[in-house]
């Protein structure tokens, strides 16, 4: 059951990868979740996490420290970036 990032306001409840939103699956919305503890983040959709990566701009990264999981993942190429969600 996957654990969706979703968006506010009039989409609230919308994943923001994109994919239908099953009864069964859960969702929280993007801004509210403790994206930086790594055992919740665990139970996130990959592809929610992705996007979230995949919003912030080069300046906003440039600004993070170098160990932190968003700019390690935005650096990593595709392909090894599920080891870092």
């Amino acid at each position: 059951m996957p654990l969706h990032l979703t968006m506010t306001g009039v989409y609230a409840g919308t994943p923001i990868c994109g994919a239908a939103r099953e009864p069964h699956d859960e969702g929280v919305h993007m801004i509210y979740a403790p994206l930086d503890n790594p055992e919740w983040r665990a139970k996130v959709c990959p592809d929610c996490l992705k996007a979230y990566v995949d919003s912030f701009e080069p300046e906003e990264l440039a600004g993070l420290p170098d160990d932190h999981w968003v700019k390690q993942a935005a650096m990593k190429p595709s392909d090894e970036q599920p080891g870092l969600f």
